[in-house]
């Protein structure tokens, strides 16, 4: 993961997958919209961490959140993950998780 965020063309695609598959729920900056969680903060519903978020993306969660797996793929769906999780502006380029659930 450290060597996706320090690289800017894999950083452009994650922010490209966000923008086509992420942008209508969550908003182009993340910040959610009635029913949709805020992506830039660290109140995680369903944990934080890349792991998590990759979880997430792969299948989706009961209620709005819609499987992506199938489509992205594991590469793209890392890309993806990666960008999320630098939403919340941690630094992805020191650590690997970000803070749990409350």
């Amino acid at each position: 993961m450290v060597e996706l965020a320090k690289n800017p063309a894999a950083v452009e695609t994650g922010k490209r997958l966000f923008l086509t598959y992420c942008n209508v729920c969550h908003g182009s900056d993340g910040k959610g919209a009635k029913g949709f969680p805020n992506l830039t903060d660290n109140d995680w519903l369903y944990g934080g961490s890349l792991e998590a978020i990759k979880q997430t993306l792969t299948n989706g969660r009961q209620g709005r959140m819609p499987a992506h797996g199938e489509f992205l793929g594991a590469a793209k769906g890392h890309l993806l993950a990666t960008y999320v999780y630098s939403l919340s502006q941690n630094d992805v380029t020191k650590t690997a998780t970000a803070p749990a659930a409350k």
